[in-house]
């Protein structure tokens, strides 16, 4: 059950607790549930390894997933995966895609340079190239271009977050893919982000728990603490930021759940719409299990078919 604070328009989801009696620990946020395959089906068709964009000799390809039926042109999503920006791939949220285009949405799920092969913000530049391209092949695939969201999970999660925070910061739009559209997202939702890194490293100080994004940014907290605060998608909310709903595990080991607190505090502060939806889970990528697929892409949906609505 949500409640609507007064005279603001962020909302704090505090009575929706999901329970669940698995109480198995994830050992580290590069550890995620193993992904289905994802197949057409005769609701959706599937087309796999679309060039979005290049860099030097390296192809970012993403999966299309469209309805088959249905009020054209639908609303887009771009999905992004988690693992630590050191792994993972666009085949993590391919059912996380199917769902969607079964549900109204057109979905691609997108893979993006991992720190072993560029440094911050090369993620940020390849996503937001993401959201160009389907702005730009809006018509040819039947996506409505003012109504784009963004969903991911983990590392997936801070990079939606960027997108929901940076539409207006043209230093992260880079230079990857096709130019000359916007890279604005009209909704986000964040599982479980590493918002804030500084507050994250504290947290959890051990070597384990800050090296993905150490290598991430080339630099640990204490040797370059400003690029740290840079770095954190929770200095960019403001106003002007996408509506966002953020679902993360009270017991998440890997990336504590007072991160996402925190982050909804900061939406809560400048007038962002942000919704905190806290689950009783003692893990963390909970998105991607058995048991909380159906309810978070059943609030997913609900939530997207309330912000991606179309231009008047």
């Amino acid at each position: 059950m949500s409640h609507l604070w007064p005279r603001s328009r962020v909302m704090l989801a505090v009575g929706a607790l999901i329970s669940m009696t698995a109480a198995a620990q994830h050992a580290g946020s590069r550890q995620q549930a193993t992904p289905q395959a994802s197949v057409a089906t005769s609701e959706v068709t599937v087309t796999k390894e679309i060039v979005y964009a290049r860099v030097g000799e390296h192809d970012l390809l993403l999966d299309l997933y469209e309805p088959t039926s249905g009020t054209r042109p639908f609303p887009g999503v771009i999905c992004i995966h988690g693992g630590g920006m050191s792994g993972g791939s666009k085949s993590a949220f391919g059912r996380h895609a199917s769902y969607l285009a079964q549900h109204g949405f057109v979905a691609v799920s997108v893979d993006y340079r991992l720190s072993a092969e560029a440094k911050y913000p090369a993620s940020i530049h390849d996503c937001k190239a993401g959201v160009r391209w389907m702005r730009a092949n809006a018509e040819k695939y039947r996506i409505a271009a003012d109504q784009i969201g963004a969903i991911g999970g983990s590392a997936g999660a801070y990079l939606v977050a960027m997108l929901a925070a940076t539409a207006d910061k043209p230093e992260f739009d880079g230079e990857v893919g096709v130019r000359g559209v916007s890279s604005r997202v009209q909704a986000a939702i964040a599982l479980a982000p590493p918002a804030d890194l500084l507050l994250r490293a504290k947290m959890l100080p051990g070597a384990g728990t800050t090296q993905s994004y150490t290598d991430y940014l080339g630099a640990g907290p204490d040797e370059n603490l400003r690029l740290w605060e840079q770095a954190s998608p929770i200095h960019y909310f403001d106003r002007h930021s996408a509506p966002m709903l953020i679902m993360h595990a009270t017991g998440d080991p890997t990336t504590p759940y007072q991160i996402s607190v925190e982050l909804h505090k900061r939406c809560q502060a400048v007038g962002a719409e942000a919704q905190l939806v806290p689950i009783e889970y003692k893990g963390h990528s909970f998105w991607s299990t058995k048991k909380w697929f159906d309810p978070v892409m059943e609030r997913a949906t609900a939530f997207f078919t309330r912000t991606l609505k179309p231009t008047k």
